[in-house]
Formats: C-alpha cells, structure tokens, sequence
C-alpha cells in the first residue's frame, strides 16, 4: 500500500475515516455497478466540515491498477458521492478516500473493497428440479456435479437463483449466509445469492456440488491465479441422486 501510506506523515493522531459503505453497506459481495454511492464518516479532527474530498478506485489492494480518479473536489458529500466511473460486473474493487478540512487537515482512509454483482449478465445452464420420491417420504431426490478445481485457485463465488428452499452442499458442507442482491426491475431474474465459497474448494482435486428439494439456477465462478476463470452451470448433465433421509 505504498501509493498513499506515504502521504499519512502529514496526518495528526486521532484523525480517521470510518463506516465506509458502498450502498449503505460495507464490503458488499454484489452491490449494482450501475450508479454505486460511496459514503464515508470523518472523526477526530479540529476542523468542523470537510473541504475537499478525493476518492480513488483500483483493481488491487495495494493500489497498482487505477481505474478512477476524482482529483481533489468541493463538491463531494461524504454522505453519498456518485462516481462517473464504469465498473464490470463480478469483480473486486478497492477504494479509498482522502478529506481535507476547512483547518487545512488531511486524512487517508483505509482501503476497503466491494464485488460488482452479475448485473444484465446471461445466466448460464438451465433450471434443474428435484423432486422427492414417491416411495419414501423422507426420500429426496437431489442433483449433484463432480468437477476439478484448479491447484492455482485463488477465488471461487456461488451465484444462485432458487425456487423454494432448496439446500446446498460442496463436498458435503452446506452453503448457507450468502449475498442477496435485487435485481432490476426489468430482469428475468429478480434476485439472486452470491456465495463466497472458496474455502469449500479442494485445490487440485475433485469435488462435488450438490442441491436437495427446491428448483436451482446456478453458477459456479473458478478463478485461477493466473487470472483464468473456469465456470460450473447447471445444465442436464447433472446427475441425479437420492438421499435415504432428508438433508440438514
């Protein structure tokens, strides 16, 4: 984090940015990347109001890959500020914002991030419905996927569309507490999961996803650290499983 950390040497003690939010969230995992709103909370200064403002916005924590800029600006409200800036879906941003007060004070906020949703993206795969058997009440009928994870696997996001309650596992762990994100109106899909599941992930072995009960649109989003991107759908190939007692 070299690029700004050598600009706090002219910053009191005492003096922070904090609440950073993203759409009045913080570190959201699939926040729209249409019009995001940046806001941000100033404390510890001798100065009552706040100046200028500068907000940067990069593709790497360390603040080597710019991709906005806003310079020094009057005109920015801590409480919510638009950038002009066209963001891609599914990807990782980190920000940070500089204030300075009517007192001549300067602060450096920490770095924080978000994740782009998938937008108007097209949804891979097909829906798939499982359904329980009709021989066995605690029965259920499932679909899972055996597939290869990358030795090189640096990230790895579940987006998922569902109808019902459907239950989710990757090698046999459940996926729960994800990301929902609201869709546009005007969307086929109105609202979809994101879930961050790389620690779920085998490197360099097989694994296997499944779902249980519930109908599923799914993807699963592989990236490598080359920055290659391998991507599981569902689709009909899927095979079909039966458990002899419902799942947990």
């Amino acid at each position: 984090m070299c690029l700004w950390m050598g600009e706090r040497g002219i910053e009191e003690i005492g003096m922070r940015i904090r609440e950073m939010q993203v759409n009045h969230e913080k570190q959201p995992l699939g926040c729209t990347c249409g019009y995001p709103v940046f806001s941000w909370i100033t404390e510890g200064c001798k100065g009552k109001r706040q100046k200028q403002a500068r907000m940067r916005i990069f593709l790497d924590s360390e603040g080597k890959r710019e991709v906005y800029d806003s310079d020094w600006q009057q005109d920015i409200k801590s409480t919510a500020f638009c950038p002009n800036v066209q963001l891609s879906p599914r990807t990782r941003y980190f920000w940070l914002v500089q204030v300075r007060t009517e007192r001549g004070e300067k602060i450096t906020s920490p770095v924080s991030w978000f994740e782009t949703g998938k937008e108007q993206e097209t949804w891979y795969g097909t829906w798939l419905t499982p359904e329980k058997t009709q021989n066995q009440e605690s029965a259920q009928k499932g679909a899972g996927k055996h597939f290869f994870v990358p030795e090189d696997l640096v990230s790895a996001r579940l987006y998922l569309c569902t109808r019902g309650n459907p239950k989710i596992f990757i090698n046999k762990k459940k996926v729960s507490n994800g990301y929902r994100v609201l869709a546009n109106k005007e969307e086929e899909i109105p609202s979809y999961m994101i879930h961050n599941v790389t620690s779920f992930l085998k490197k360099g072995k097989e694994n296997v996803l499944q779902f249980w009960d519930g109908e599923v649109l799914g993807e699963l989003h592989m990236e490598s650290s080359t920055g290659r991107e391998n991507v599981l759908a569902t689709e009909e190939t899927w095979e079909s499983v039966v458990s002899d007692a419902a799942c947990t």
